[in-house]
């Protein structure tokens, strides 16, 4: 991984943390990224979830906000345009792997992208997600 405008390596084996925006440097051509932020100083983390997890309770939207609350900051993986045939497997496995080790989840904030809908996903969920466009 690069920072993103810097072009300097982000150190293998020490922990990420905001504010952070880099680039994937792979075998394979990809258009990924990775931002770690800070939380808003407001409370919008339960308001950003009831927007996103259409596929949760209103409990489970409350406990979720408040140990995001506790986190202090979140991951966001974006792919760009003119994404390669295989980089759509690649963000599946990133999100995976990164909700995994932090014990977090996968907001999938856009439609008809994957099989699965505008919602807030275990990895064990997200990892069956399939591209479709």
């Amino acid at each position: 991984m690069r920072r993103l405008g810097e072009g300097t390596v982000v150190p293998g084996g020490e922990p990420l943390s905001p504010v952070l925006t880099c680039y994937f440097e792979l075998a394979v051509e990809n258009t990924l990224s990775l931002t770690i932020l800070p939380n808003e100083p407001e409370d919008s983390e339960l308001e950003y979830l009831r927007d996103y997890g259409r596929n949760l309770s209103p409990t489970e939207a409350e406990e979720l906000a408040q140990q995001w609350r506790r986190v202090g900051h979140s991951f966001g993986l974006s792919s760009g345009g003119g994404r390669s045939h295989d980089e759509p497997r690649m963000l599946v496995a990133l999100a995976c792997a990164l909700a995994d080790a932090s014990d977090g989840r996968v907001i999938l904030m856009n439609d008809g992208l994957f099989s699965l809908g505008i919602g807030i996903y275990t990895p064990e969920q997200f990892e069956h997600a399939e591209w479709i466009r």
